[in-house]
């Protein structure tokens, strides 16, 4: 293709010769012989009117207008190879996005995802754990599983199954037995919470 009376090719030749600072090895790495890199390269300053290179025994060296153009074909050959790697990429799998806590996940989840992969082939489930409250819009999340009363503003909540809590301590801590009455732990230790 030409346009402004410059082919691609012998941009690309020149990318590949600049950036390796080798015309051999910019032919290996474009599948083209030697002499076909020089030429697309020779054609390319005559049609620019300037040289790009500066020829050495075995290596090449950038003068000014070369190591302007470089960095702009850089930049440019990244982006084709980009828009080219998002058209060829297969569409992604409808989604399930998941929030919990991380204990939750390891513990109870993800021993279950497979047969919920064998049963929906289809859906890609995507896990995000936190201890905090998932932001369900600004994280575009569908389901979080919390621990909790189920009364959270703006959510509809569905209890999964209940949790069973005991208190434990060693018995150096109360060598007669635990106390019978919460309140009693309350006059006699610090709690640590998890809100």
């Amino acid at each position: 293709m030409r346009r402004f009376g410059v082919q691609l090719n012998a941009l690309r030749a020149f990318e590949a010769a600049a950036r390796l600072s080798s015309f051999s090895r910019a032919a290996d790495e474009l599948n083209v012989s030697h002499s076909t890199i020089s030429h697309h390269v020779i054609g390319l300053e005559k049609a620019l009117g300037v040289k790009l290179f500066v020829r050495k025994n075995r290596a090449v060296a950038l003068t000014g207008p070369g190591e302007a153009l470089l960095p702009v074909l850089e930049t440019s050959f990244d982006n084709i190879s980009t828009a080219l790697g998002l058209l060829r990429r297969p569409r992604a799998k409808p989604g399930l996005k998941v929030a919990t806590t991380p204990s939750f996940a390891n513990k109870w989840l993800v021993p279950r995802l497979r047969r919920f992969r064998d049963a929906f082939p289809a859906i890609e489930v995507e896990l995000q754990t936190s201890l905090d409250l998932a932001d369900f819009e600004g994280n575009d999340i569908d389901v979080g599983v919390r621990t909790g009363l189920g009364k959270w503003q703006g959510l509809e909540a569905e209890l999964l199954m209940p949790i069973h809590m005991s208190p434990l301590c060693s018995p150096a801590l109360w060598p007669e037995g635990m106390p019978r009455a919460g309140a009693d732990l309350l006059n006699d230790l610090t709690l640590l919470h998890a809100d």
